[in-house]
């Protein structure tokens, strides 16, 4: 499997990739960390069944500009609150049941509290800002933990 990613992502970008990576993925997809000719890497994603649709809806909006990234952001997670609103409800359990993840609340409020620092300095999409900022309020006694970096950025500048 992660040779047909590779080579589709090789045809994609027009050079070869090499030495995949696997970042985690999950049920839905599939993530390596592949490197181009030149030795910089790339970060590839395959999608399993039909979840591409939702997150390339979310790809429309990242028009790679900042603001086009906030959008594509907002939209994700919203996306991701409404998929585990009723479960992060009931009671707090990972993600997955078969290698180490996020909880069910723990992702929610991270992504809740990330859009909140990045909209609002900017003044961009202010309701939507204001009801994450609600939502983190109103989750406070969830005691989640806040997430550590994502693993493709640990220990870089970004992470």
């Amino acid at each position: 499997m992660t040779d047909r990613i590779v080579a589709a992502a090789s045809t994609a970008l027009g050079e070869p990739l090499t030495d995949p990576v696997d970042l985690g993925g999950g049920s839905r997809s599939t993530v390596l960390c592949c490197t181009r000719t030149d030795g910089r890497t790339v970060i590839v994603k395959a999608y399993a069944g039909d979840t591409f649709p939702a997150e390339s809806t979310g790809l429309a909006f990242a028009d790679r500009t900042l603001p086009g990234i906030r959008r594509a952001a907002a939209y994700w997670t919203v996306d991701i609150s409404v998929a585990l609103a009723r479960r992060a409800a009931d009671a707090d359990r990972p993600m997955h049941s078969r290698r180490t993840s996020p909880g069910m609340r723990q992702l929610p409020r991270h992504r809740w509290a990330d859009l909140v620092a990045e909209l609002t300095p900017t003044g961009e999409l202010p309701a939507l800002a204001e009801a994450f900022g609600g939502l983190l309020a109103a989750t406070e006694q969830w005691d989640a933990e806040p997430l550590p970096p994502y693993p493709a950025f640990a220990g870089s500048v970004l992470g």
